[in-house]
């Protein structure tokens, strides 16, 4: 059965890279050329303020050599030293030319942030636009954002950035943000509201990388994101791949769980696709089902795929 809620597909990892150290980005896209996942040039957070223009340089050097990778851009902000607008006066040629895959948008704080970054893209092709939730406001105003996301063709969903976020509330970030309380809270509420409205999610980074031990909370945040909703997850190192891939995996007793839930719903409506167009309850295993429900039962069988 093909699976199709989510309103678009996104890459089970997406690895970040700082664009203005050449040598990483050269590892990041051999590595996205031999998977499936996609590569993202950081001009934003990753960039210190006296290497934007190397970063530009850098993005404009592997943009013209782009091929088919899958190569993101994530731009500055809407509002700060250096703003969106100016990524695209210079980004517009490769927009055009089709060599961009997306952009991911940092510090969203309303949906008024989104609106302008629909009005700076317009008269230009269709673009995929992820958005970055990590700011309070961001937070106070989830339920209008993600609207808007759910009403917006070209946006294909959200990430969480925990760093911005931790700070924000003057938190330490532990490696594992379920270690936290608060941020636990926060991964619930912005999972549980995204996935509602079919709009996929990607967990923030970790930083730990390198061998399997220094990974272990990295490990088990990605595998608790996945069971709670998550579509994938961000990643700062090749190494994290296979760590992200593993935990994103389902046990064979989620993959049941999966089946079964379709099976109900194929049993009470005719087909998944039918209940998507008009979703309700559902009696399922003595209890009620939902839409959500099923968004996690067609991720599970998703991921098993992989």
């Amino acid at each position: 059965m093909k699976s199709l809620p989510l309103k678009h597909e996104v890459p089970l990892v997406t690895l970040v890279s700082p664009a203005h150290i050449r040598r990483n980005i050269e590892k990041a896209l051999d590595t996205a050329q031999n998977t499936t996942y996609a590569t993202v040039l950081d001009l934003e957070d990753g960039v210190p303020h006296d290497k934007k223009g190397e970063a530009i340089e850098n993005t404009t050097h592997y943009l013209n050599q782009t091929g088919n990778k899958p190569i993101w851009v994530r731009t500055n902000p809407i509002n700060g030293d250096r703003k969106f607008n100016e990524d695209i006066n210079f980004l517009r040629e490769f927009i055009e030319a089709e060599k961009i895959k997306g952009f991911h948008i940092p510090k969203i704080t309303s949906p008024k942030d989104i609106d302008e970054v629909i009005r700076i893209l317009d008269g230009l092709p269709p673009i995929n636009l992820s958005f970055i939730i990590e700011t309070k406001l961001a937070l106070q105003h989830l339920n209008e954002i993600l609207d808007i996301i759910q009403a917006t063709k070209s946006a294909i969903g959200i990430s969480i950035g925990w760093e911005d976020i931790s700070q924000e509330y003057g938190i330490f970030k532990p490696e594992n943000i379920f270690e936290n309380e608060l941020l636990k809270d926060i991964a619930v509420e912005v999972v549980r509201s995204a996935t509602t409205r079919n709009i996929a999610v990607q967990d923030g980074i970790n930083r730990a990388f390198g061998n399997i031990d220094t990974m272990k909370p990295l490990a088990k945040q990605a595998r608790e994101m996945s069971q709670m909703g998550a579509n994938g997850k961000i990643a700062i190192h090749p190494s994290q791949i296979s760590v992200i891939e593993n935990s994103f995996k389902p046990t064979k007793q989620q993959v049941k769980w999966a089946n079964e839930v379709i099976a109900c719903v194929q049993e009470k409506f005719g087909s998944v696709e039918n209940y998507i167009k008009s979703p309700g309850p559902f009696n399922f295993n003595n209890s009620m089902g939902a839409i959500r429900i099923v968004m996690q039962a067609l991720q599970v069988l998703d991921q098993q795929k992989i």
